[in-house]
């Protein structure tokens, strides 16, 4: 059995990379995927796909957003994470939210640096940095890996044949190393393509069919990292273009390759249920895109004898599994069963009410969707190929974890809901859903008189152990410095997204449904992302400093009076031995010599006011 994952509309708020704490969605879903894959739940992986949508701007008061590039970047480097635990490709597609232009968005830190698609550019520079962290790590890993096969082998050789079984390692080690090889390269594009047995994976941009207004110089990043020719005049005709040659080209070339399945994985979805005014709103896409989509079905269908098709999307904010059916008037019509996971961390949309089915014309193709699942919570889709080539596709909900308080150790330590893997056929829900967690249908927990404690069968899972309830000291010590935070970010007029989460987390003191941990957590993480925000106004502060003193040094190191501290604060910048750039004690020696500069300088003028002292 090979498997492929998928999720998408995922990078939004503060993303901890270690998964210390709850920080925003996808540390849930990043951290299920990791669990996942440590507990071997995840079969022979070929590829994992991110379905575009790879940042949402904080939206403050106002509604005006701000684009934080250390949020951004948090984001990635969450997903840089996950990548090095799967030995897999990454695919990152491109959604509506990635081509947006910047003229309504503010750019913090560093505002002289906005131009009009600092996500796409942002984006490009931090996927070649992954690749290239990524790059490191994998030759480590293979390295090691050579290196252990070469010993094994050199510690079975006789002594008698020592030069033949040195040879022998290290054909044994160089094939070790190749047999072993990792891949973990994370590729940013319009379109890609992948082969599972008998199915056909293919990735397509799908901006290009339902964004009405396209910046298109925003693509230009994206093409050069691709390796496209980029024309003098980019339009969207030419995108368009470009990705229809590919697809038919790339078709052409299969024709005689067979294939039972067929997939076609995008930002947009065919249609969908949205919640609307507490109503059920039917959206769909436009009829170009719904002929494009029903021309790689039928072609795969009569060159390659596919028979299955699947379309696989985000962009909706929720889980929903349907059948669609596409009928043109002066064509056949074809069965897609659809699968939309924009569940990847973005704030999920309002629950449905009850909707089944729905059939709309649009124009000449006529659409009708029926919904089987929805599900309203943060995962990502597990897509299962047997021997048989036959798909089981699975939603993964992301694994509950929060901060409970220690007494024993007298603070916040993480602490994971203990949920078994349920197996969709036995499951009470006929949802194909399950929880990452223990595998076993009873956990024993050792007590400290030698007893063992069972958990048990809680509505087809195992139950939780409800959490020690915080103390009220605890919680008042936690609340008061929350509060303290708020006076100074006020007064001095800082970090309007965490005013917003101080103010929303004060609304939600009435919810009687939270329980004093659920706030004292919520509280702990407002303060641990205040503390986030803090170091880095430091470090630019002090980098600030640092630069102004290399504009003394390099005026200063030649001067009769200041030379000796100048060429003394060079030295001390330079030091690789003070730790980081920015490190408290290479601040504290500057501080030092600064002190004597302005104790150099006060007698200076001392002398000239007054020359007969």
């Amino acid at each position: 059995m090979k498997s492929f994952l998928t999720f998408g509309c995922w990078n939004k708020g503060l993303c901890e990379p270690n998964l210390r704490f709850k920080s925003n969605a996808f540390s849930s879903v990043a951290n299920s995927i990791k669990q996942s894959v440590k507990a071997n739940l995840i079969p022979n992986l070929e590829f994992m796909c991110v379905l575009g949508d790879n940042y949402y701007p904080t939206i403050v008061e106002d509604k005006k957003k701000i684009l934080f590039y250390q949020e951004m970047a948090s984001g990635f480097e969450c997903l840089e994470s996950v990548a090095a635990d799967l030995n897999a490709p990454v695919d990152v597609l491109i959604g509506n939210h990635d081509i947006e232009d910047m003229k309504k968005i503010s750019l913090h830190p560093n505002p002289s640096l906005k131009t009009d698609c600092n996500i796409m550019e942002f984006q490009v520079k931090l996927i070649n940095e992954m690749n290239k962290s990524l790059s490191r790590s994998a030759s480590k890993s293979s390295f090691k890996s050579a290196s252990r096969s070469a010993s094994r082998s050199a510690s079975r050789s006789s002594s008698r044949s020592s030069s033949r079984s040195s040879s022998r390692s290290s054909r044994s080690a160089s094939s070790s190393s190749n047999s072993q090889q990792i891949n973990r390269r994370v590729n940013l594009t319009m379109f890609n393509f992948r082969i599972i047995g008998t199915t056909l994976v293919l990735m397509l941009d799908t901006n290009l069919y339902f964004e009405s207004k396209i910046n298109c110089s925003c693509y230009i990043p994206l093409l050069k990292q691709m390796k496209l020719r980029i024309p003098d005049s980019l339009t969207v005709e030419y995108l368009k273009e470009i990705q229809i040659k590919w697809l038919f080209d790339l078709l052409n070339e299969l024709i005689d390759t067979p294939f039972n399945n067929v997939v076609i994985i995008a930002h947009h979805p065919l249609c969908c249920f949205k919640r609307k005014n507490k109503d059920n709103r039917f959206d769909t896409a436009n009829e170009e895109f719904l002929m494009v989509c029903h021309k790689i079905y039928t072609t795969c269908q009569s060159m390659n004898g596919a028979n299955n098709f699947y379309y696989n999307s985000a962009d909706l904010h929720t889980y929903q599994a349907g059948d669609v059916v596409i009928s043109p008037l002066t064509h056949q019509s074809i069965l897609v069963h659809q699968y939309i996971i924009g569940t990847g961390g973005a704030m999920l949309e309002p629950s449905l009410s009850d909707a089944t089915t729905e059939e709309k014309l649009i124009n000449t193709v006529n659409l009708n969707y029926t919904l089987k699942d929805a599900v309203h919570e943060n995962g990502f889709l597990m897509w299962l190929i047997d021997e048989s080539n036959q798909i089981q596709v699975i939603f993964v909900k992301a694994t509950d974890y929060y901060y409970k308080y220690n007494a024993k150790n007298g603070g916040w330590v993480q602490e994971f809901n203990k949920l078994t893997t349920i197996n969709p056929i036995n499951a009470r829900s006929s949802s194909k859903t399950y929880r990452v967690g223990k595998s076993s249908k009873k956990i024993t927990k050792r007590k400290k008189g030698g007893k063992k404690k069972q958990l048990r069968y809680c509505g087809g899972r195992i139950g939780v152990e409800h959490p020690r309830e915080i103390p009220p000291e605890e919680f008042n010590q936690l609340r008061n410095e929350a509060n303290r935070i708020m006076t100074t970010i006020e007064a001095n007029n800082q970090y309007p997204e965490l005013q917003e989460r101080f103010r929303i987390m004060t609304q939600n003191d009435d919810d009687m449904t939270l329980s004093n941990n659920q706030r004292a957590s919520n509280l702990h993480q407002f303060i641990e992302q205040y503390k986030y925000y803090e170091s880095e106004r430091i470090t630019r502060q002090r980098m600030t400093i640092i630069e102004n003193l290399m504009d003394f040094v390099r005026n200063n190191q030649m001067d009769y009076i200041y030379g000796h501290l100048a060429r003394r604060l060079r030295d001390i910048i330079t030091n690789e031995n003070l730790g980081d750039a920015t490190s408290d004690m290479r601040m504290a020696q500057i501080q030092v010599v600064v002190n004597q500069i302005m104790q150099l300088r006060q007698q200076q003028q001392q002398a000239a006011e007054n020359p007969y002292i």
